[in-house]
């Protein structure tokens, strides 16, 4: 099984409209997102999108950060 995404920082992803599958290393089952659903994906965890909504426009948003450097801003 080939994992497309592994990304050096944090990922929280939210379905904006649509659908989809998500197929994270660590889990067995392909996790099913709809409009609404949200999920934080650790840095350096490997993952991929399995299909989108054949009916429907997938429309996401994923916000990329790295916690080492929240923090920092945090204390300043």
């Amino acid at each position: 099984m080939r994992y497309v995404n592994c990304q050096p920082q944090n990922e929280w992803v939210l379905v904006l409209q649509g659908s989809a599958g998500l197929q994270i290393e660590s889990e067995t089952e392909v996790r099913i997102m709809k409009s609404g659903d949200f999920v934080n994906i650790p840095s350096l965890c490997r993952h991929r999108v399995e299909w989108t909504d054949p009916d429907e426009t997938t429309i996401w948003l994923a916000i990329h950060y790295d916690e080492d450097r929240d923090k920092e801003a945090g204390e300043a």
